[in-house]
């Protein structure tokens, strides 16, 4: 090969990276500016919505596009068998969220949820039709193509969607937005993949896909039910308004954790599967990986923790500041999402999804029973039982991890708890001196320049190892690398 694993993988992550925040960066700030313009309630309703629409598009992947990028030797015939399988039950599940609309509006007591629901599922079957295209730009660890789709896609919506809700279309706006946005992503990964499906269905293929799959695909769905749960007890239980508080503080505090726990999901399958048979290999790549996400999460999310009021002033105006209460509780819970990311992966690159789908059920039914005894105390309690199920899951995460790989929870904290803590101290610090600022402006920029000053000083003294490989890549790109990251030591 002409270039590292190492080399290939910090290009994936580099242009994942790109991709991910880029494309996510402009709609978080079109949902910004659109939530200014529109109402708590307005987003409370397509709350509401969420699980359903998140469910539809998982169970149509149903784990085909993780079995298609494990699988070394695939055959056009498997590609078809998935595609096939992908649209035809994204039909049938776009077909039962019709049927079942007006049950979900008088669940809700919301008579409108009956025609939003139908409109907005219908990113079901748009979604069905992007899962190969996906998969085959992932397993190549092309994320410069997707990158582009998403752009256009994201910036082009995005304007039209601030257009709609400055004209008065209230909650439609978000519903054509969301909606346009993803056909026109579909659109874009069709045009620059150039994949057309030959042949049809293969009985044979889907059986020998299936039987990793399935489990998998159980397991996502889980994980779609018990995290978008919360969206289903508030909706039921409090106010719309109440529920669009929740759904804005869980933008925000989940947009760093949530995009870097997606990057190293996407970019670390490819690469751990290609050493999968050198296990101190994949130790060291593990433990790079695990380590260098800590160093970008761990600040920001401790950033927004500690300064959590002037961030809603400044993001999200006056009248949504109750999310402020809610913000840095949900934030001590999302700051570990990444690290549940990787665990996982380490049982499915070993296509242990009977683990895998153990965990996940053991996982839900504790946070479950958490959620359980804080919905009768309010949405600030209900944000703690979020931070208790989040450091369970690590617990259940890191039992087989540790069992299997050597990769126990002990050692696990011993890699990223001191760059926690030091971020946490850092943070605090940068508060401390930004009472000082008279405006929300003046103290947020005091607070992450004293934060990031003190934090960045700590790793070069402390984790200059972590970062050196990333270094490396920036500088030597295409030259090579003279450190590449499989060698570093942990």
């Amino acid at each position: 090969m002409s270039q590292s694993l190492g080399h290939r993988t910090l290009r994936g992550v580099v242009w994942s990276f790109v991709e991910r925040f880029s494309s996510q960066a402009i709609g978080f700030v079109v949902i910004l500016i659109m939530a200014r313009l529109l109402t708590p309630s307005d987003y409370g309703l397509v709350g509401m919505l969420t699980i359903f629409i998140q469910l539809g598009s998982t169970l149509c992947d149903s784990g085909t596009s993780q079995a298609l990028i494990r699988l070394r030797d695939r055959t056009e015939s498997d590609i078809t068998t998935v595609f096939c399988f992908n649209i035809a039950f994204g039909g049938v599940l776009y077909l039962l969220l019709w049927i079942l609309a007006p049950h979900i509006a008088a669940y809700y007591s919301e008579p409108s949820l009956c025609g939003l629901a139908r409109v907005t599922g219908l990113l079901i079957p748009v979604s069905s039709l992007m899962v190969v295209q996906k998969a085959l730009l992932t397993s190549d660890m092309d994320f410069k193509t997707q990158t582009r789709a998403s752009l256009v896609a994201q910036s082009v919506s995005g304007v039209a969607g601030i257009y709609m809700a400055y004209t008065g279309l209230g909650v439609w706006s978000i519903v054509y937005y969301q909606l346009g946005a993803q056909s026109l992503l579909c659109l874009m990964l069709w045009v620059l993949r150039g994949w057309r499906p030959r042949g049809g269905f293969s009985v044979g293929s889907f059986r020998a896909l299936f039987g990793f799959c399935s489990r998998l695909g159980v397991a996502d769905i889980l994980d779609i039910l018990y995290r978008n749960i919360y969206l289903l007890v508030i909706g039921k239980v409090y106010r719309a308004a109440d529920l669009g508080y929740f759904t804005r503080a869980q933008q925000i505090g989940g947009f760093l954790s949530a995009n870097v726990s997606f990057i190293v999901h996407r970019v670390s399958y490819p690469s751990l599967c290609g050493v999968r048979d050198d296990m101190s290999r994949l130790q060291r790549n593990y433990m790079l990986m695990l380590s260098v996400s800590s160093i970008f999460i761990f600040p920001i999310m401790w950033g927004i923790t500690v300064m959590s009021r002037d961030v809603v002033e400044l993001l999200l105006g006056q009248k949504w500041m109750y999310v402020s209460v809610l913000l840095p509780i949900l934030c001590l819970g999302f700051m570990w999402h990444h690290v549940q990311s990787l665990n996982i992966q380490l049982l499915q690159i070993f296509g242990r999804g009977d683990l895998y789908l153990r965990v996940e059920i053991i996982k839900k039914i504790g946070g479950l029973c958490l959620l359980a005894v804080s919905v009768s105390y309010g949405l600030p309690a209900m944000c703690w039982s979020f931070v208790g199920a989040s450091l369970f899951s690590i617990v259940c995460n890191t039992w087989y991890s540790g069992r299997l790989f050597g990769l126990g929870l002990w050692r696990q904290l011993k890699r990223v708890g001191p760059t926690f803590i030091a971020a946490g101290v850092s943070a605090f610090a940068g508060m401390m001196v930004s009472k000082f600022g008279l405006n929300a402006w003046i103290r947020l920029i005091i607070e992450l320049t004293v934060e990031f000053t003190l934090f960045g000083c700590w790793i070069l003294f402390y984790r200059r190892s972590d970062i050196l490989p990333v270094y490396d890549y920036l500088c030597s790109r295409g030259k090579g690398m003279k450190h590449p990251p499989e060698s570093r030591r942990e």
